[in-house]
């Protein structure tokens, strides 16, 4: 059996997109109780937070860098968020139609720029990039346009989550398998 070697980045990937698979799996679940959400999100960000600490510190042996600052940052968000439940949940039902907008754009954007330098290797990792960007462009523009969208904003909010931690999960794999073969 041939035995996987990951490295720092590989396995921060890993650990961040099943963190997000959680995260996502728990809003599909709870998509229609907001406080429950805001305080999930923040305690979620606040795990982040921590996580983001950890792993500089295991990487680069200080906490004291920029994603040390970062990971703390994340932490005093997800306070915020705990203490400010329903503030946080008007934000983010306004927030993630223009969110999904703006990240499917660059994500489309991604896999254009990707498709002009055609690299036969990466070929399917631009039309999945195209697929998905398409998709929460395609999800943003109905949740600001159609009005009942907006009550399932967490329960998208949550597949998308879950589709982001499976991307991670591809390219943690993908960029390791592709460093083995050269």
């Amino acid at each position: 059996m041939k035995k996987m070697n990951l490295n720092n980045e590989s396995m921060s990937k890993i650990i961040i997109s099943l963190v997000l698979l959680v995260i996502g799996i728990l809003f599909c679940f709870l998509y229609n109780r907001s406080n429950i959400i805001s305080t999930l999100f923040g305690s979620i960000i606040i795990v982040l937070g921590v996580l983001s600490i950890v792993m500089t510190f295991i990487g680069d042996k200080k906490v004291l860098t920029v994603k040390g600052a970062l990971g703390a940052g994340l932490i005093a968000f997800g306070i915020f968020f705990i203490i400010n439940i329903k503030i946080i949940a008007g934000l983010l039902t306004s927030l993630v139609p223009y969110s999904l907008i703006c990240i499917g754009s660059l994500i489309v954007l991604d896999s254009i720029l990707s498709f002009a330098k055609v690299n036969n290797k990466k070929i399917a990792l631009g039309v999945m990039e195209l697929i998905v960007g398409l998709g929460l462009l395609a999800l943003g523009i109905c949740l600001i346009l159609i009005d009942d969208f907006e009550q399932y904003a967490y329960l998208i909010l949550g597949i998308v989550i879950i589709a982001l931690a499976a991307f991670l999960l591809v390219t943690a794999f993908l960029v390791k398998d592709q460093k083995n073969k050269k």
